[in-house]
């Protein structure tokens, strides 16, 4: 596999995770605004940022808290897409680095 088709799917990959992220940062400002405010107005998903009053991690547990299915899903797709997505480009990057380390072309 060619170098750029590998580094051009990585790139792809994480466009996709952005543009997930967006969305879901989107739903979070427009419907429940209180809580996107409390997180300190996010424009991208941090997994350590706040914690719920319970000491969770929102991104982690606590979104489930606002009883949103909606919101629940979304952000259990791209939690998903986004373990799938390292594991691919991982698995992309050690195909790279052995294709240089053994010469081939």
């Amino acid at each position: 596999m060619n170098y750029f088709v590998i580094f051009g799917l990585i790139i792809l990959l994480f466009s996709g995770s952005l543009v997930l992220s967006s969305i879901v940062i989107k739903r979070l400002k427009t419907t429940h605004s209180e809580t996107w405010e409390a997180l300190g107005r996010p424009v991208r998903i941090d997994l350590s940022s706040k914690v719920t009053p319970e000491g969770k991690p929102f991104w982690v547990t606590g979104y489930k808290e606002l009883n949103d299915p909606k919101f629940e899903s979304q952000v259990e797709f791209l939690k998903l897409y986004n373990n799938v997505f390292g594991t691919i480009a991982v698995v992309f990057l050690i195909l790279m680095v052995v294709k240089l380390v053994l010469g081939y072309r």
